[in-house]
């Protein structure tokens, strides 16, 4: 699943950093599933699975201040 993550995380064109901004993922929570140390659970793939096939879908309904955070 570490793979998967990372995978993601390219397609779409991001850092670590701009990922987690973005899509509102905390950043130690992100390396760590990319460094393998945890695997997503059942809602966090989903949302990977969404923002895989769709990334503009999930950006539209997170609040902005998401994006400063």
């Amino acid at each position: 699943m570490s793979c998967r993550c990372a995978r993601i995380r390219k397609k779409v064109g991001l850092t670590q950093e701009g990922f987690a901004l973005r899509f509102s993922v905390k950043l130690a929570i992100l390396r760590d599933r990319q460094q393998g140390q945890y695997a997503p659970d059942q809602t966090e793939r989903a949302y990977l699975t969404i923002i895989d096939r769709d990334p503009v879908a999930v950006e539209r309904p997170l609040p902005q201040e998401c994006e400063a955070a």
